[in-house]
């Protein structure tokens, strides 16, 4: 024990740099298996995050018997990409979407999916290429979930399976 404190007193830059170790390690073996932290990459969930914002995560395997809520954020994994996405609809909920606006259970959500204008310009032949929005009414499959970005101009949406969510945005 001797030595270790002559090994520590030797040099104030060594000792704080054990002690940033200690306390990390410290750290990972409390909370760093269930949490992360996260940069969000693009605008789909602005103004509720922005653009390379941190965000702290909760790994969805290490919650017991998690079950998806409405208006929760989470982060699903695709082939190509992670999305960071606010969960609109459960298995058995309805979506469907009129001249732009979402309705959920029959019940108009806040904020239009795409401003009126773009809307009908998505409904002529030229512009179908490029944005297509879909008026049809879906009853959520079991074992999916509706999700969408918070900026609705510039964020995809749809049905994801459960298993696809890999965390969950607690900060």
């Amino acid at each position: 024990m001797q030595k270790i404190k002559e090994y520590l007193s030797k040099s104030k830059l060594r000792s704080a740099l054990i002690l940033l170790i200690l306390m990390l390690f410290s750290w990972y073996c409390f909370f760093g298996h269930k949490y992360n932290i996260i940069y969000n990459w693009g605008d789909s969930m602005s103004p509720t995050y922005k653009h390379k914002e941190v965000l702290v995560v909760q790994h969805i395997d290490k919650l017991e018997n998690w079950i998806p809520n409405r208006e929760e954020v989470v982060i699903i994994k695709t082939d190509e990409e992670r999305l960071l996405k606010r969960i609109m609809a459960l298995p058995k909920d309805t979506v469907e979407i009129k001249k732009g606006v979402i309705y959920i259970n029959e019940k108009k959500t806040e904020g239009e999916l795409v401003s009126y204008s773009l809307y009908e310009r998505s409904k002529t032949p030229e512009c179908l290429t490029l944005f297509y929005i879909t008026e049809e009414k879906i009853t959520v499959p079991w074992g999916r979930v509706w999700v969408i970005g918070d900026n609705r101009n510039t964020s995809l949406y749809g049905l994801y399976e459960i298993s696809q969510i890999e965390s969950v945005v607690i900060l």
